[in-house]
């Protein structure tokens, strides 16, 4: 039986499959092109939500800015120390003094505490590792009283969850 697949036939098909591949490539970005230039404009739906004005959050109820000031040191009300850091990042200032904590939080220490990360219900009974570190949890929670009491005031603000 004769085979019908000559030499020439042979050297073609290469060729076709490359032509089929750079027509493929060349394809896209004509696409591409012709997709992005039909675009439609926006519907009134979006157009009434990028017209509305930006909602503004008095500072005294804007956990945000609280949050900012958290280390603020004990005379100071962490709302007023936010707005500083809040207007030296927006001026550009220097980023050292505005990051700087006057009351730092304290972590676990795994030399004195005897762990170096708080118990997660995933790795197994907190209530029974709590019972076990009760006097370093409690060293913590002291350390940290001004910072937690903070944090209590500022999820109690209206308007945390305002961007």
């Amino acid at each position: 039986m004769p085979s019908y697949r000559t030499a020439s036939t042979l050297r073609r098909r290469p060729r076709r499959r490359l032509r089929f591949v750079l027509l493929a490539l060349a394809a896209v970005p004509v696409v591409a092109f012709l997709h992005y230039r039909l675009d439609e404009a926006p519907s009134g739906a979006a157009q009434s939500v990028a017209s509305r004005p930006a909602r503004t959050v008095a500072d005294a109820e804007n956990a945000w800015l609280y949050l900012t000031g958290l280390g603020a040191a004990d005379g100071v009300e962490p709302t007023v120390a936010g707005r500083r850091h809040v207007d030296a990042y927006l001026a550009g200032a220097d980023r050292e003094p505005v990051e700087t904590e006057a009351v730092p939080g304290v972590k676990p220490d795994s030399e004195r505490d005897g762990f170096a990360t708080v118990c997660r219900p995933s790795l197994g009974n907190c209530g029974a590792w709590a019972v076990r570190h009760r006097d370093a949890l409690l060293r913590l929670i002291e350390a940290n009283r001004l910072r937690l009491t903070r944090l209590d005031r500022a999820s109690a603000l209206p308007q945390w969850q305002e961007p």
